[in-house]
């Protein structure tokens, strides 16, 4: 298949202001410490049926078992939307229509993101634009053929049957979507994922904490998705008890965190002040039924980052729980 690369110029429309001749954006998802995080309704048993909706849900449509969304810019508004209920409003949007995401076949959370994962079947397919694509973590590709030609080579999609005429093979660290197009936009050098995280920490300042907890830093990258999150994963007692007086924050290192974006030379960057901060208010539970996660979202997009500085540490009831900062710094 060929394809012109072309340079695309493409930035994010927020909140905009200078510093050190970059464009500085504060983001609806920041939470500074002093404020305390909205307490957000989650879809659960016990509320099947929360259907506030945050995000534009005619963005997709269901076709069979997978999501579809009728061109690649419904689906970027989409992951770009930062409005703080987002994600607990897809999620119930699609377990009232009872769609079976990713997660919902014990896929791995450690593989994939919080978010797209809702988005996502089981095996990991969703429909945008033009095309079919098919997730595999496992082997980190991203498989894709034409949605017009689906009755013929979706089976091999699904099998991970890569001819690169019919079923296209690329690899995670790819920007799919710019390449599926034909257009490219140049990395002013490489920016390479990460995974830092701490060792689970059963005592804080001399106090036993029940079942532990871990801190982690990741940036993910997805192929169709990329993202910075701080997690800390919160594992139960015994009898699988979460004690709920349990208080979790992070500490953003001096002097920020920055996540500088394509194109390059754009001077677009995140920047996330230093501090203290918390997480969101709620958390998704993972499948394995022994721990609970909370998360942060520094960054998700469509496109991978050109550097960034990220250096974060965990709090546990106001007490430092571990002397190491999480992160990676990348091309600052």
């Amino acid at each position: 298949m060929k394809k012109k690369l072309t340079s695309v110029f493409i930035m994010f429309i927020g909140a905009l202001v200078m510093f050190s001749g970059c464009k500085k954006e504060t983001l609806a998802y920041q939470s500074p410490i002093g404020l305390e995080p909205t307490n957000h309704n989650q879809p659960s048993d016990e509320n099947p049926n929360y259907t506030t909706n945050s995000f534009n849900s005619s963005a997709f449509t269901f076709i069979e078992d997978y999501l579809s969304f009728k061109n690649i810019q419904d689906y970027e508004n989409l992951i770009n939307d930062s409005s703080k209920d987002k994600e607990s409003d897809v999620a119930a949007y699609l377990r009232l229509n009872n769609f079976v995401d990713y997660f919902s076949n014990a896929g791995s959370r450690e593989t994939m993101d919080d978010f797209l994962g809702l988005l996502l079947n089981p095996e990991g397919v969703i429909q945008i634009g033009e095309h079919i694509f098919r997730l595999d973590p496992a082997n980190n590709t991203v498989l894709a053929i034409l949605a017009a030609e689906k009755s013929l080579y979706f089976s091999n999609l699904l099998a991970g049957n890569i001819d690169q005429v019919h079923v296209i093979g690329f690899s995670m660290e790819d920007e799919v979507l710019d390449l599926i197009q034909g257009t490219f936009s140049e990395a002013c050098s490489g920016s390479q994922g990460f995974n830092r995280e701490t060792a689970i920490i059963t005592s804080v300042n001399g106090q036993n904490l029940v079942g532990g907890a871990k801190f982690q830093t990741k940036y993910l990258k997805l192929g169709i998705y990329f993202s910075v999150r701080v997690k800390v994963f919160q594992y139960g007692g015994p009898g699988n008890i979460y004690p709920n007086d349990i208080d979790f924050k992070f500490d953003i290192k001096t002097p920020d965190m920055r996540l500088r974006k394509k194109p390059c030379n754009s001077g677009s960057e995140i920047v996330h002040a230093s501090g203290l901060r918390y997480f969101d208010a709620t958390g998704f539970w993972s499948m394995d039924g022994i721990r609970r996660v909370k998360t942060w979202k520094g960054y998700e997009g469509i496109k991978g980052l050109n550097g960034y500085r990220v250096w974060v540490r965990g709090y546990i009831n106001n007490n430092l729980a571990h002397t190491d900062w999480l992160g990676r710094q990348q091309n600052y």
